[in-house]
C-alpha cells in the first residue's frame, strides 16, 4: 500500500524522510508529514502535505556520526586513555584503554568524579584535586599533572594527564576532555639508569680505590712471607706477629676482590661450564651453612644449557645468596635452589627492561624469609648498604653479586615483599662451546732452577720485592716496568727466557701483546698474567702454556704456579 493510499484510508503520518530530485538533478533530502481532511459529511476531501529541507541538518547529523565514529577509532588505536567529563552531570566517560591498562572491568568502577578521586594515591590527591579546581576557577584551557592511580590489583601506575576545559559564556566549566599516558615502564627505564649511573660512578671509585690497595697488601704480605722465611724455631712470638699480618692482609683482600667485583673490574677468567654441576658441588658447603631448622629445596633442569662464566666467582655468588637467605629467616624457613632454561622473546622482556631477548641459563635462589619493601630493593646491590645489624656483614655481599653478574653478561632482577620473601634470578646467556675441564697440580718441590724469569710490574715496590723473593727462590730475574721496557730486555737478552710473569693492564703494550710478541722469539714461553683489575672479563686466558694470578697472591703460590707451568713444558 502507498503512503497515499494509507492517509486515504485514514492513517496520519508524521515526519516520514526521503530523497527527491530537483530540477537540476541534485539530491534533496525531504522530511514531510501527511494527514486526511474529513469534510462535513465524514467523507475524507483532501489530503494535506507538510514538507520540509532536511539536506543541512542531516548532513550535520552524518557529520557528526563520522566524528564520533573517527574519535572512537582514535581512542582505541592509542594506548592512552581518553576521557570526557560532563560538568553537569559529573559524569565521566573513559575509553577502553581504561579497562585493559589498569586492569579494571567495567562493572568495577562508577564513572563519576568523585570515585576518579578515589583511585589517586592518598599523598596526591588533595595536589591533582586542588590544581584541578584552580585551572577551573582561573579559567584556564588546559591542565596537566602527573600523579599515582590505583590499579585493579591494588598497585599503582604513575600516570601524565593532560585536561583541555570548555567554559560557556558565563566562564562556567561545561566539559573537560583529557588523555592519560602510563609512564609506568618509562619511570622505571629512567630510575634504572639513573641507579645504573650511580653504580658506575661508585664502581669507578672502588675499583680505583681497590686496584691500588691490591698492590699495597701484595708488598706488606710479600715481606711478612719474607721474614717468616728468615725466622727460627727461636722466633715464634715474631712468627705469631707475622702471621696476624698475613690474616688481616687476606681478609683486606677479599675486601678488595668484592669492591672489584661491583665495580666490574675483577678479572674473570670465563669457561663455558655446567651450571648444575656447580651448583651441585657448592650446596654441600651451603647446607653445612645454613643450619636444620632451614628446609632446602633443590630443582635443578634436565639438559641445562652450557653458560660461560668464571667458577670461582659464580660460587661466591650462590654462597652470597644463600647466606642471606639464611639470614632472612631466624627462625627458619625454606630455602629454594633451582635452574631453568628460559627463552626471553621481545614480549618478556618487556616485563624486565634490562633483559634483552635470547636464550638463557637461570639460577634461580628463594627464601622464605622477612621480604624487603622497594625502597630496601632499590639499595640493597650499592655497597656497604645493608639491613643488618652492627658486625654482621660489611655490605658487599650483594654489591659482589651484582658486578660479578654484570661482568659476566647476565642480569639479576630481584622479586620481593615484605613478609614474603624474596627471590634472585639471575640470567646467564648460553654458549656454544666444549665444557672446561682444568685440575690443579700440587708441586712438591717449587724452588727455582736457574730458568730465567721475565718480571714485568709498573709498581716498584711491589716489582722489587718480587724481584728479591724469585732471586732468593732459584730463578734469575729480569725486570722491567712496562711492555715496552720489556720488549727491549727481550731483543738485548742473549739467552733462553722461560716464563714471563706480567700485568695484564699497561700503557701502549698490554701483557696480552707482550706474550705474543716474545712466543715469536722463544715458541716454549710460558706466560703467567697476574692482575687484581681490568675493563672486561677474559675468555680461555688459562691454557697449558698460560696461566693467571689474581692479586693480591702469596708468593709460595706464585711459587707453586711458575713451577707448574714450567713443568709443562719440559
Amino acid at each position: 500500500m502507498g503512503l497515499l493510499s494509507k492517509v486515504i484510508a485514514g492513517e496520519r503520518l508524521q515526519r516520514v524522510e526521503t530523497v527527491r530530485l530537483r530540477k537540476d538533478g541534485s539530491v534533496v533530502n525531504i522530511s514531510f508529514s501527511m494527514f486526511p481532511i474529513v469534510g462535513w459529511d465524514g467523507v475524507i476531501a483532501e489530503v494535506s502535505t507538510v514538507a520540509h529541507d532536511i539536506s543541512s541538518s542531516k548532513k550535520m547529523g552524518q557529520d557528526l556520526r563520522q566524528s564520533e565514529e573517527r574519535f572512537l577509532l582514535a581512542a582505541r588505536a592509542t594506548n592512552d586513555v581518553i576521557w570526557d567529563w560532563d560538568a553537569k552531570s559529573g559524569r565521566i566517560w573513559r575509553s577502553e584503554a581504561f579497562w585493559e591498562s589498569f586492569r579494571y572491568l567495567p562493572k568495577d568502577t562508577e564513572p563519576d568524579m568523585a570515585h576518579w578521586k578515589d583511585l589517586l594515591h592518598s599523598e596526591d590527591r588533595d595536589r591533582v584535586w586542588n590544581g584541578f579546581q584552580t585551572a577551573l576557577l582561573r579559567q584556564a584551557d588546559s591542565y596537566e599533572v602527573e600523579y599515582r592511580l590505583r590499579r585493579g590489583d591494588d598497585s599503582y601506575a604513575v600516570v601524565l594527564d593532560r585536561a583541555y576545559i570548555i567554559y560557556d559564556d558565563a566562564g562556567q566549566p561545561i566539559r573537560a576532555i583529557g588523555a592519560i599516558t602510563d609512564l609506568s615502564d618509562r619511570r622505571i627505564l629512567e630510575e634504572q639508569f639513573r641507579q645504573a649511573q650511580k653504580m658506575e660512578a661508585v664502581g669507578q671509585l672502588a675499583g680505583g680505590v681497590a686496584h691500588d690497595f691490591n698492590n699495597l697488601l701484595m708488598v706488606i704480605s710479600s715481606y711478612a712471607w719474607m721474614a717468616q722465611d728468615k725466622l727460627g724455631p727461636e722466633d715464634g712470638t715474631i712468627r705469631g706477629h707475622l702471621e696476624q699480618v698475613l690474616k688481616a692482609s687476606e681478609k683486606a683482600a677479599t675486601l678488595t676482590h668484592q669492591l672489584l667485583a661491583f665495580s666490574r673490574k675483577q678479572v674473570l677468567v670465563l669457561r663455558a661450564l655446567d651450571l648444575n654441576a656447580l651448583v651441585e658441588d657448592t650446596l654441600k658447603m651451603v647446607k653445612r651453612l645454613i643450619g636444620e631448622d632451614i628446609e632446602l629445596t633443590v630443582s635443578l633442569a634436565n639438559g641445562l644449557w652450557t653458560v660461560k662464566a668464571d667458577p670461582g666467582q659464580i660460587v661466591q655468588v650462590l654462597m652470597n645468596l644463600c647466606v642471606n637467605a639464611r639470614d632472612a629467616m631466624p627462625k627458619g624457613g625454606k630455602l629454594i635452589v633451582a635452574t631453568r632454561n628460559l627463552s626471553i622473546n621481545a614480549e618478556a622482556a618487556r616485563e624486565h627492561p634490562a633483559l634483552l631477548p635470547a636464550d638463557y641459563a637461570a639460577l634461580v635462589v628463594s627464601d622464605t624469609g622477612a621480604g624487603m619493601t622497594r625502597e630496601v630493593q632499590s639499595h640493597i646491590f650499592e655497597p656497604f648498604f645493608t639491613t643488618k645489624e652492627s658486625g654482621r656483614g660489611t655490605g658487599l655481599g650483594l654489591a659482589m653479586v651484582y658486578g660479578v653478574v654484570k661482568q659476566s653478561g647476565g642480569y639479576i632482577w630481584v622479586e620481593s615483599e615484605p613478609g614474603r620473601g624474596s627471590s634472585f634470578t639471575i640470567y646467564f646467556p648460553t654458549a656454544e662451546a666444549p665444557l672446561a675441564t682444568t685440575a690443579a697440580t700440587e708441586v712438591m718441590h717449587p724452588e727455582g732452577l736457574g730458568e730465567t724469569v721475565l718480571l714485568v710490574e709498573d709498581e716498584e715496590e711491589l716489582r722489587k720485592v718480587m724481584f728479591t723473593y724469585l732471586s732468593l727462590h732459584g730463578y734469575e730475574v729480569l725486570q722491567a716496568l712496562n711492555g715496552e721496557q720489556a720488549l727491549q730486555i727481550a731483543r738485548d737478552h742473549g739467552k733462553p727466557i722461560h716464563l714471563l710473569l706480567t700485568d695484564i693492564i699497561m700503557p701502549r703494550v698490554s701483557g696480552t701483546e707482550l706474550a705474543r710478541e716474545l712466543a715469536k722469539k722463544y715458541p716454549d714461553l710460558v706466560t703467567i698474567y697476574m692482575s687484581g683489575y681490568t675493563n672486561r672479563a677474559v675468555y680461555g686466558l688459562e691454557s697449558s702454556t698460560v696461566g693467571f694470578l689474581q692479586k693480591p697472591f702469596g708468593l709460595g703460590t706464585l711459587l707453586q704456579k711458575m713451577r707448574g707451568m714450567i713443568a709443562t713444558r719440559n
